[in-house]
């Protein structure tokens, strides 16, 4: 049997096409594929919002050093400060605390001087030097001596 439609004054044979089942998944599979896919607006969208994804973890991992390079720069200024002001006397005071000696705060950079070693897997940004926290000790004036 020919089809009868005429294409141009031809008659058009009918043609027979086998597909097997693998290939008609493959081709719906495609299908699908491209349906789903985003159009040229839509694609735009994605793309900024990519970038403005991507702009953003760069901002915060530039923060991120920053603000790792300021707690570097601020351990680094603790280590070095003498805590003492260009009279000689010291900018620290001596905070007691319930159990021990208590520590020595230096009122210029707020770090905390305390005897002793650092208890083990210590994090913190405290100085722990006994030598420097007894010499230091020395030119602390006790509270009844300090004028307020």
């Amino acid at each position: 049997m020919k089809n009868t439609d005429n294409y141009k004054g031809q008659t058009m044979p009918e043609q027979g096409i086998t597909i097997t089942q693998e290939a008609l998944k493959e081709m719906m599979v495609e299908a699908i594929k491209a349906a789903r896919a985003p159009n040229s607006v839509e694609q735009m969208q994605i793309d900024a919002q990519v970038r403005e994804s991507k702009q953003a973890n760069e901002n915060r991992l530039k923060l991120s050093q920053s603000v790792a390079d300021e707690a570097k720069q601020r351990k680094w200024n603790r280590n070095v400060c003498t805590h003492k002001r260009a009279d000689g006397t010291t900018r620290l005071t001596h905070i007691q605390e319930p159990n021990g000696p208590g520590y020595l705060l230096c009122l210029w950079n707020q770090c905390k001087i305390r005897p002793g070693a650092a208890p083990k897997n210590y994090q913190g940004d405290d100085i722990y030097d006994t030598d420097k926290f007894n010499e230091l000790i020395q030119g602390v004036r006790s509270s009844s001596e300090i004028l307020i």
